[in-house]
This record gives C-alpha cells, sequence and structure tokens, in this order.
C-alpha cells in the first residue's frame, strides 16, 4: 500500500511494482536511452532489479542521491558509490556535470544529511569523442 493524496486527506492505495529487468522482459523494447530514479532513498535497491537491462541498452541515468534516505533503506551512501564505480560507471554531480572521481568528493558532494543531490551517472560518459576530421 503507498500513501496518496494530500497530508490532510491520505488514502492507501494498492500499488504493483515490478522490475526493470521484469518488464524489460515482457515489452518489446529495442532501445532505453535514459532512465529518471527518484525512489525516496531505495534508488541502490533499484539497482538490484535492473541490472540486466542497464547492461543490455547502457542508458544515461539520472538519479537522487539522499544519504540520510540511504541509511533508513540499510545503504550507505560510500557503498553506492564503490556498486557504481564497480559497475563501471562515470559519475557526474548536478551542478556543473563535475565528475566525482573519488569517493571522499562523492561524499563531499552527495552524502551530506541536510539535503539531497542529483547525479548522473554513465558508462560510456557524458560527452562521447567526436571523430576527428582531416
Amino acid at each position: 500500500l503507498h500513501p496518496s493524496g494530500s497530508i490532510e486527506n491520505t488514502t492507501m492505495e494498492r500499488i504493483k511494482l515490478i522490475t526493470l529487468d521484469t518488464f524489460v522482459k515482457t515489452q518489446p523494447l529495442f532501445k532505453i536511452d535514459f532512465v529518471k530514479i527518484d525512489v525516496d532513498g531505495h534508488e541502490p535497491h533499484f539497482f538490484e532489479g535492473a541490472w540486466q537491462a542497464l547492461e543490455r541498452f547502457d542508458p544515461l541515468i539520472l538519479l537522487e542521491v539522499s544519504h540520510a534516505h540511504f541509511l533508513k533503506a540499510g545503504v550507505t551512501a560510500w557503498d553506492f558509490y564503490s556498486m557504481l564505480k564497480a559497475k563501471g560507471y562515470s559519475i557526474y554531480h548536478e551542478d556543473n556535470l563535475e565528475e566525482l572521481n573519488s569517493s571522499e568528493v562523492f561524499l563531499q558532494k552527495c552524502g551530506n544529511f541536510s539535503n539531497s543531490a542529483n547525479v548522473v551517472i554513465s558508462r560510456k560518459g557524458l560527452f562521447p569523442q567526436q571523430p576527428e576530421y582531416s
């Protein structure tokens, strides 16, 4: 059950969730270019059911990092960083698309408790090399 409506008029509605991997297996998809993930701190858990689809399509991904929410879901921001790097992702911060090349910089930019941060991740990089012409 998932709360819906305003805080004063909260009602519960039943929703069905499936993993991205399951969705991709049941749909005639040929391409996924972009994925936005905002699941209130459960972003690390989203990946558990998405690795096959993400590896197949290799999309650009925009997601929210909230260390406080991650902790409630049983994950630390530094473990999440390590997981993404182990899968070959480059991580870019929302402000100026600065690449976050170390766990220390990632934690400084994304691992505080006062606010969340958006990051873009990609295994191909954000700025593919342009062909050189002679």
